[in-house]
């Protein structure tokens, strides 16, 4: 028992000893939430004599869920997957495959990923009578639909909710999709939240046995819950249960896909009697990055007030370079991180922006500079088109009723088989309430349509039903090495994208490598196929040594590194430009900005452009609110990377600034020029090219410095100082 209180500050060691009962732990930013649960569980299961069974801890990675079982797994001595740690998602799976069959749903379902959502919603369409007129298109009608089930409303609830034209079609496509899913016996990613819930709360048989069986209920980043999934857990957890819910509302970064931050605020009136546990000791951060994050988070007013410390000390203050451009942001960005590394050595580092577009100009300044980098969020593995085509066939024979992978397979590689022929196929199926599989057998549909198609269907359901001999008798993993092999899908994909067929290919043993693993595992077919419906963005990121990450702040949720760096700090862009005139979409903004700062062991740099092009245009920018929000005693503004070490200038005040507020004059000694001809911002100059035009910005010092003119013909040009033909164009007397 020692093992699992000693190393525990108070506040850590009062929730994890906490009884049983609601509990919220306010666990700020680096406090240690994954070892209060994990630890916590630990307690129920060693001092009050939990069965693993009775425990269920909910995450929103599988990456957390699988370091969290670990965790217990050490603590404890025994394996950890005795006990229900899973996602929402996959938690829900799970009771959908034992008790689904209640609301008409087999164990043998098959998940909806996004990309198969999307192409059900594009069928619906096409089948309403304003299917091609449709505002935002099917991926706005899939969103709409994901939010309405976010919010547990049904198509009726979305049709009264608003009553427009747009919603009465909505409502129609919505009921279309709904009714098409339940025939395919599937179930998309809101369906894994909605679905146990209405289990749990319409089948009191199923009810009594869940909350007998799971009593004690923990939930790490309850700031990110939604109203379906909140529902769920008070559904799951009953009257008189435990549940232990940890989280940070200044955190609470993903309202745009349904996180409701009141869920977490309101905490004490959903559960009356609970107790509430607040931990501020920070064991990430040094002292002056909490100082300005803290500032700064403070000026939200939907949040716990709270205040971080550390015990590591002030550390660097975070740093700011105001950029002329985006290249000018990208190369400080890259020098910085040369110079970082040749000072304190090596160690993990991110650069993280708003919007995926920002990561252009830091990707080209990295690889002219050979450095080496990393994009995270790219497509995911299982998402990659080669991987969900082969993993079609697999689950066909798992599920005979999935027509949509049916189509897949049947397009990779294309066997001649139309549009109109799989109409046909998908109304008999929907007519009869037959698995598409069986009515590919059906001779009267089979001798209806013309030779071609009627031999292509023939043939692939030989192949099929070859598949199914072939799983029953060798395992899944050589399944799909046949049909990988009689489908002639790697010659086609030799034919079709040579080019790309080699990389393909190696996806492709990848992904057969993951199959021959989890089989031999004992992992079952349909868990696989589960397993890679649910696989997040963010849990294929791997731990790419010695690389710079570049990445969204939203995908930052939850990592760390010993140095980040927040580039494009400007109004428009963080906070960003749809936020501006909603209150609350701006304090998740801020939220967002917390979250990076919060990312940060030793060092953060912080970096703002005072223009950008954008669409072929340079546009102005203005630097974001947030940067004013943190202490100028906390934050230091440099002109050049070398300022990062030695004798740092102080941070500028009031009087340091040009009349626009934003750029230091240099000491002109050190220009580069005599006196008489150093350009100040708002001076003319002349170059011999360029003609004259007008100073914008001067970043640097000495002979690096660089000077940013605007010219009436050739725009922004940037020159160093040191190397540049520029004379000053004396004003008349």
């Amino acid at each position: 028992m020692a093992d699992i209180l000693s190393d525990l500050n108070p506040p850590q060691r009062e929730a994890v000893t906490a009884p049983p009962g609601p509990l919220l732990v306010l666990a700020g930013a680096g406090s240690g939430k994954t070892r209060v649960l994990t630890r916590r569980i630990a307690w129920m299961l060693t001092e009050l004599g939990a069965h693993p069974g009775s425990i269920a801890g909910v995450t929103f990675t599988n990456k957390a869920a699988e370091e969290m079982r670990s965790r217990v797994a050490t603590l404890v001595g025994f394996p950890g997957r005795a006990i229900y740690l899973h996602t929402f998602h996959a938690l829900g799976a799970r009771l959908l495959r034992e008790f689904g069959s209640a609301i008409g749903l087999p164990p043998s379902f098959v998940i909806l990923d996004e990309d198969d959502s999307l192409s059900l919603v594009r069928d619906r369409l096409k089948a309403h009578p304003r299917g091609g007129d449709v505002p935002g298109g099917p991926e706005g009608i899939r969103e709409a639909i994901s939010l309405a089930k976010s919010r547990g409303e049904s198509p009726a609830g979305v049709r009264a909710r608003e009553g427009g034209i747009y919603e009465d079609l909505l409502s129609e496509i919505y009921d279309s999709y709904e009714k098409t899913r339940v025939r395919l016996s599937a179930a998309d990613f809101d369906d894994l939240i909605l679905l146990p819930t209405r289990l749990i709360n319409e089948y009191p048989e199923v009810r009594d046995e869940l909350r007998d069986r799971i009593r004690h209920v923990l939930v790490d980043e309850y700031q990110d819950t939604n109203p379906a999934q909140y529902a769920f857990l008070k559904a799951l957890v009953g009257p008189g249960r435990d549940l232990t819910c940890v989280g940070d509302p200044d955190q609470s970064i993903y309202r745009w896909r349904g996180a409701d931050i009141r869920i977490i605020l309101e905490f004490e009136r959903n559960f009356p009697d609970a107790k509430v546990i607040t931990m501020e000791q920070n064991y990430r951060s040094t002292g002056l990055i909490l100082e300005a994050a803290s500032a700064m988070i403070a000026h939200n007013r939907e949040r716990r007030p709270k205040k971080l410390w550390t015990a590591a000390g002030a550390g660097r203050p975070p740093v700011f370079y105001q950029a002329l451009d985006e290249i000018d942001e990208a190369r400080f960005v890259a020098e910085s991180l040369v110079l970082l590394r040749a000072h304190d050595g090596p160690g993990d580092a991110a650069v993280l922006y708003r919007t995926h577009a920002q990561s252009r100009a830091l990707e080209e300044e990295m690889a002219r500079r050979g450095l080496k980098y990393a994009v995270a969020g790219g497509i995911k593995f299982y998402a990659r088109r080669e991987v969900k085509d082969a993993l079609a066939y697999l689950r066909l024979v798992f599920n005979p009723a999935d027509i949509i992978s049916l189509k897949r397979a049947l397009a990779a590689p294309p066997r001649g088989v139309g549009e109109a022929t799989l109409a046909k196929i998908a109304a008999s199926a929907e007519e009869s309430g037959r698995p598409v599989m069986e009515i590919l057998a059906d001779p009267p549909l089979l001798g209806a349509l013309p030779s071609r198609p009627r031999q292509a269907l023939a043939g692939f359901l030989e192949l099929v039903r070859g598949l199914e001999r072939k799983l029953a008798s060798d395992g899944y993993s050589t399944a799909l090495d046949m049909a990988l092999e009689k489908s002639g899908y790697l010659p086609w994909l030799d034919d079709r994208k040579p080019g790309e067929a080699d990389d393909r290919k190696d996806n492709l043993r990848e992904l057969f490598a993951a199959v021959k693993t989890a089989e031999e595992s004992g992992i079952s077919l349909g868990e696989f196929l589960e397993r890679a419906a649910l696989m997040s963005e963010m849990d294929k990121l791997e731990d790419r040594e010695g690389a710079v990450i570049l990445m969204t702040l939203h995908n930052a949720k939850g990592l760390e590194f010993r140095r980040v760096f927040l580039a494009g700090l400007e109004e428009g862009l963080l906070p960003h430009a749809s936020s501006l005139d909603d209150p609350a979409e701006l304090e998740e903004e801020r939220r967002l900005f917390y979250v990076g700062l919060t990312r940060a062991r030793e060092t953060v740099v912080l970096t703002a452009a005072r223009g950008r092009r954008q669409y072929d245009a340079f546009r102005w920018s203005q630097n974001s609110r947030f940067l004013s929000e943190i202490p100028r005693a906390t934050l230091l503004e440099v002109g050049a990377p070398e300022a990062l070490y030695g004798e740092s200038p102080a941070p500028r005040s009031p009087a340091d600034e040009t009349p626009d507020g934003n750029v230091t004059r240099i000491p002109e000694e050190e220009n580069g020029w005599d006196d008489e001809s150093t350009p100040v911002p708002g001076s003319e100059v002349r170059h011999h090219s360029f003609g004259v035009g007008r100073v914008i910005g001067i970043s640097g010092r000495g002979p690096r410095m660089r000077v940013t003119v605007a010219f009436p013909r050739a725009g922004l040009k940037t020159f160093v100082a040191g190397l540049a033909r520029l004379s000053r164009v004396k004003e008349a007397a």
